[in-house]
């Protein structure tokens, strides 16, 4: 199958699944939380940077809220995500083998889906342990929260502008440096 093909199909399970996981009202999902909750947004929706701010959200949801929480945190908050790193991989290969960037370029290309990645899935494991232990607090997960939230954006929009970017910049050309 060629590359174009295979970054297509994972575009289009990217989709898919954002439709699922975001869009439709699954029972149990976020859309049952946010109307369970009144309207109250997930902790990776809206970061908070202080350990009183997170567990002032946590509190909010009630327990019902953070029981659905905790099993969102296991199922939709881990295959969206695994369908984005499988997509932002594939673009990756398929920009590092059209363009053949330099070797930094490529492995950063290569890194970048997975700098995406963990950090939301310790960001889903925090707020699992957090939910868990409520009410007893976890002051150092309260607090570096945000920053888990902000560094998953940060690498998620990384791993799609570099290469739409190297795309731009070659202006549909190659670019070959080559190799040793």
């Amino acid at each position: 199958m060629n590359s174009l093909r295979v970054l297509l199909i994972a575009f289009a399970i990217v989709l898919l699944t954002f439709v699922v996981t975001h869009v439709v009202p699954i029972p149990g999902g976020l859309h049952d939380l946010m109307k369970r909750t009144g309207g109250q947004p997930i902790l990776d929706q809206q970061p908070a940077f202080s350990s009183d701010e997170t567990y002032h959200r946590l509190a909010a949801l009630g327990e019902p809220g953070r029981t659905m929480y905790r099993r969102i945190l296991f199922t939709t908050d881990v295959v969206f995500p695994l369908s984005v790193l499988a997509f932002l991989f594939v673009l990756a290969r398929f920009t590092s083998r059209k363009l053949v960037p330099p070797s930094a370029v490529r492995w950063l290309l290569l890194v970048l889906p997975f700098a995406y990645f963990v950090p939301d899935m310790i960001e889903n494991a925090s707020i699992f342990v957090m939910l868990s232990d409520f009410p007893v607090r976890h002051e150092f997960l309260g607090k570096a929260l945000g920053y888990l939230t902000v560094t998953k954006r940060v690498s998620l929009f990384v791993a799609i502008l570099l290469p739409a970017g190297l795309f731009l910049l070659a202006g549909g050309k190659r670019l070959h440096r080559p190799r040793p």
